[in-house]
C-alpha cells in the first residue's frame, strides 16, 4: 500500500471514530424543556390595596399566586376558596384583614394557603367577625402559617381543621372562649409561634376524630388576661381523640396536657413527651389514656388559691405510663392545699414504670398511689420505690 493510500486509510478511521463519539455529529435528541402553560407559570407578587383586588388573588385558573396587602382591609362578608390543586400565598405586610359581618369562614383551604407577614414587627393582623370561623381546612388542604396573627372575636376557632396545618415562628393565634385551633382531623405541626384563647374552660389547641399533632416548640396557653394579670383558665393542650408527639414547647394553662381515655378513642396516644416546659395551676400532666415515654421536661405546678389541690403528675383512671426516664415534676402551694409531684388513681400493676425523673412536693404529698404499690414500677422491681429515689422539699 502507498504512503497516499495509507494516509487516506487513517484519515477515514479518524473521522469514523469521532463520528460514533459525537464530536461532529450529535446522534442523540437533545434533552427537551416541558415548556409550562400560563396556568403554571408562576406569577409575581400583586399588590392588594381593596377587597376586588383580595378576590383576585384567589380566583382564576392559575396554579399559583402570590398577594402583598399594602393597605388595611375591611370585608362586609363573603369567603373565599383555595380549591384543589392550587397554591396561594398571602403576605400580610404588616396590614389588617377584618371583617365586620359574617356567618361562613373567610377562607376555605382544599389546596395549599400560606399565611405570612414580611413587615419587621409582624404586626399583620386577619380578625374575623363574631359567630364565624376565620380559616377552615379541609380534607385535602394544607395551610401554613408563617407570621402575623390570626384571631376570632368571639366564641369561635381561628382555625378550624380536617386537613393538614403547620404553624411557624412569627405566628400568633388568638381565640375568646373558644379553641385557637381545633383540629378534627388531619395533622398539625408547630415548630413555633404562640397560640392562645382566653374565657374559662377554653382548650388553646384540642385534637379530635383521630387527629395526629407534633410539636417541637412555640407557646400555647389558656389564660385570661396578660403578665401579672394572667389567669390560668383551660387547657393549653386537649387530647380527645388523636395522638400527638411532643418533644419541645412551652404549654401553660389550669392543665397543661391532657389525654383522654382510649374508652374514647382506641388509638389516642402520646408517643413521646421531652424537652417541654409546662406551667399549670392545677395539674400540668392529666393522663387517662397511655403515655409511651416522658424522657424529660420541666413540670410546674403552682396552685394560687387556697385549699387547691395541685398536681405536676395526675395518672388518673386508665392511664398509663410505659416509661418515665427522666424530668423535673415539682408541686408548690402559694397559699394552702395539697400538693402531689405524682398522684396514681389507677390500681392496674404496672400502669407507670420509671427509670429516672425527679418528683418534688411541697408537704408531704411527693406520691400518691391509689391503692397498691404494685401500681408503681421501677426499672429494678416491681414496687413503688423509684429509682432514682424521690427527692422531697
Amino acid at each position: 500500500m502507498n504512503k497516499i493510500s495509507k494516509l487516506f486509510a487513517f484519515i477515514t478511521a479518524v473521522f469514523l471514530v469521532m463520528s460514533l463519539t459525537g464530536c461532529f455529529f450529535n446522534l442523540t435528541e437533545p434533552a427537551q424543556t416541558p415548556e409550562q402553560t400560563p396556568e403554571q407559570t408562576p406569577v409575581d407578587w400583586i399588590d392588594i390595596a381593596d377587597a376586588t383586588q383580595l378576590s383576585a388573588l384567589f380566583s382564576g385558573t392559575d396554579l399559583l399566586k402570590n398577594g402583598r396587602l399594602v393597605a388595611d382591609i375591611t370585608l362586609a362578608s363573603g369567603s373565599y376558596t383555595i380549591s384543589s390543586g392550587k397554591t396561594r400565598i398571602l403576605d400580610l405586610n404588616g396590614h389588617t384583614i377584618s371583617r365586620s359581618s359574617a356567618t361562613t369562614s373567610a377562607f376555605y383551604v382544599e389546596g395549599a394557603f400560606t399565611i405570612k407577614d414580611s413587615s419587621a414587627n409582624k404586626s399583620g393582623l386577619f380578625v374575623d367577625s363574631d359567630g364565624s370561623y376565620p380559616i377552615k381546612v379541609k380534607a385535602s388542604g394544607t395551610l401554613t402559617v408563617e407570621g402575623g396573627t390570626i384571631q376570632s372575636r368571639k366564641v369561635t376557632s381561628p382555625i378550624w381543621s380536617y386537613g393538614n396545618v403547620i404553624i411557624k415562628e412569627g405566628t400568633t393565634i388568638k381565640s375568646v372562649g373558644s379553641h385557637a385551633i381545633d383540629m378534627d382531623d388531619g395533622s398539625l405541626k408547630i415548630d413555633g409561634g404562640v397560640i392562645n384563647c382566653t374565657g374559662n374552660n377554653c382548650e388553646a389547641v384540642e385534637l379530635s376524630g383521630g387527629a395526629s399533632a407534633t410539636i417541637t416548640g412555640g407557646t400555647i396557653s389558656a389564660t385570661e388576661g396578660e403578665g401579672a394579670a394572667a389567669v390560668d383558665k383551660g387547657t393549653a393542650f386537649y387530647i380527645t381523640s388523636g395522638t400527638a408527639s411532643i418533644t419541645g414547647g412551652t404549654f401553660i394553662g389550669k392543665t397543661g396536657i391532657y389525654l383522654a381515655s382510649t374508652n374514647v378513642n382506641a388509638n389516642n396516644k402520646i408517643t413521646k413527651i421531652s424537652g417541654v416546659t409546662v406551667e399549670a395551676s392545677e395539674k400540668c400532666i392529666y393522663n387517662f389514656g397511655p403515655i409511651n415515654e416522658i424522657s424529660g421536661g420541666t413540670f410546674t405546678a403552682t396552685g394560687y388559691d387556697a385549699n387547691v389541690t395541685v398536681y405536676a403528675l395526675y395518672n388518673a383512671t386508665y392511664g398509663s405510663i410505659s416509661n418515665i426516664s427522666g424530668g423535673n415534676f415539682t408541686a408548690i402551694l402559694n397559699v394552702s392545699g395539697t400538693a402531689y409531684g405524682l398522684f396514681n388513681n389507677n390500681d392496674a400493676a404496672g400502669c407507670i414504670h420509671t427509670t429516672g425523673g425527679r418528683f418534688l412536693a411541697q408537704g408531704s404529698g411527693i406520691l400518691k398511689n391509689k391503692s397498691s404499690a404494685a401500681a408503681l414500677t421501677s426499672g429494678v422491681n416491681a414496687s413503688a420505690t423509684f429509682n432514682p429515689a424521690v427527692t422531697a422539699y
